[in-house]
């Protein structure tokens, strides 16, 4: 059984995106009137050399290939933009930065296998702002909003031969325990096709988003599996590690 990588590339980033940061374009934000001139707002320049110190490169992942570089964040896009008026978070364009980290993919697919892992640091102007954006986004308010967009959103990526059953999300246990706007969430959906290329019983796609505060920072860790979820352990010990730098380089 065997799932093309695009395909998950593609479900992947449309749920990460979703909950763990939007991201801005290649250039500054626009700042909301009163952060900018705030006491402590964080520049462009602290947010890129903090989320270089911080996000996930290839020597934490040794067996895993390369499949992107780390870069920043797109422009919003209108499904971003539409969970942010549902939810009531932060305006998108308001963030100084959203970087992610290299993707990291698993070197061989086997019998269908897949994971992909990436992190991401989201900085916004002061930390009263992304606590107040964190808790938007993972209150049950703001779960509700992905339950309801996102069947419609990966319905727009099925394709002739492939299609994506319901949607569900979850809480997982939090990673973090004690630590500022620690969460872990699991978006699950199914694969359906023709039957000579999936299985009888359809295999899911399981999309794990662990995150946590640290100051003005929100720092994402988003693991995907085909067909199976991403190791616990494994999970637990790459959020930790983000956990143990964002302490370390202080914003």
């Amino acid at each position: 059984m065997r799932m093309p990588q695009p395909v998950i590339l593609g479900v992947a980033m449309l749920a990460g995106s979703a909950l763990a940061g939007c991201g801005s374009g290649d250039t500054a934000a626009v700042l909301a009137p009163s952060a900018a001139h705030g006491t402590g707002a964080v520049t462009k320049a602290q947010a890129v050399a903090y989320a270089q110190a911080v996000n996930l490169r290839a020597a934490d992942l040794p067996r895993m290939n390369t499949s992107s570089p780390e870069h920043e964040g797109k422009a919003p896009t209108r499904l971003e933009l539409a969970l942010a008026r549902c939810d009531g978070e932060q305006d998108p364009l308001q963030r100084v930065l959203n970087r992610v980290s290299p993707t990291f993919t698993s070197p061989t697919e086997g019998e269908g296998e897949h994971e992909e892992i990436h992190s991401s640091v989201e900085v916004l102007p002061t930390a009263t702002i992304a606590a107040k954006h964190n808790a938007a986004q993972i209150s049950p308010r703001g779960l509700g909003c992905i339950r309801r967009f996102f069947p419609a959103a990966f319905a727009k990526s099925d394709t002739r031969r492939l299609r994506y059953g319901p949607v569900t999300l979850h809480h997982l246990p939090d990673p973090l325990p004690g630590t500022p706007g620690s969460f872990a969430v699991r978006i699950t959906t199914s694969v359906l096709g023709v039957p000579s290329q999936i299985a009888a019983t359809p295999p899911h796609v399981y999309i794990d988003i662990l995150g946590f505060l640290a100051g003005a920072s929100e720092i994402n860790l988003t693991a995907t599996g085909f067909p199976e979820p991403v190791a616990e352990e494994a999970e637990q010990h790459l959020i930790t590690t983000l956990y143990n730098r964002a302490q370390t380089n202080k914003l």
